[in-house]
């Protein structure tokens, strides 16, 4: 089905537009980070070609208007591993909080080099200027069938809240929305072909 978006790259950038006018810009790895490699390497590869970040998104109204997207990146050890930091529009800004949990994952690149993520999104914060509007509050649990993280809660707080390390740790909140999962397990079953 037709959408009528129009895609197209300019330089070292993709832009995309869709029916109502609306301008999105992806820009590589590279623009994201101080990093650089050889020509033709893999590292250059995940740095250039592999990735594409989210960077603007321009709306086309008269007085255009500009969400801007921050990404963090990691080292070529972690295969530049990319998380979203902020979104920002007008005073408006979404910060995002991570925690450093023992388990990570890895995943392919497309090249020589494994991508690992050890980060985990721990809270995310609402904010005009300086003045909070509000916060959310994630908490895990681990898997004990695959070790990783699963999300067992998330907590809404006011403008009130406090953070204590990455986490709100106080102010007036909303009930936990808690998540519940079934029993894993593996198994296998020889199968004739």
């Amino acid at each position: 089905r037709e959408n009528y978006s129009k895609i197209r790259r300019n330089g070292a950038i993709w832009e995309g537009w869709t029916r109502d006018g609306t301008k999105y810009i992806y820009r590589s790895v590279s623009h994201h980070t101080s990093a650089s490699a050889a020509n033709g390497s893999d590292a250059h590869k995940l740095l250039f070609n592999q990735y594409w970040l989210l960077s603007e998104v321009i709306d086309a109204q008269a007085a255009a208007h500009k969400v801007t997207y921050d990404w963090e990146v990691r080292p070529q050890a972690d295969g530049y591993a990319h998380r979203l930091n902020r979104i920002s529009y007008g005073p408006y800004s979404i910060s995002f909080n991570y925690d450093w949990p023992s388990n990570h994952f890895t995943y392919g690149t497309g090249t020589g080099i494994l991508g690992k993520q050890s980060a985990r999104l721990a809270s995310v914060e609402i904010k005009r200027g300086s003045s909070k509007i509000r916060a959310y509050r994630l908490d895990y649990t681990t898997s004990p069938v695959t070790q990783q993280s699963l999300l067992a809660s998330v907590r809404e707080y006011g403008s009130n809240y406090s953070m204590s390390g990455v986490r709100p740790g106080s102010g007036t909140a909303l009930p936990k929305h808690v998540f519940s999962y079934s029993p894993q397990s593996f198994y296998y079953s020889d199968a004739t072909i």
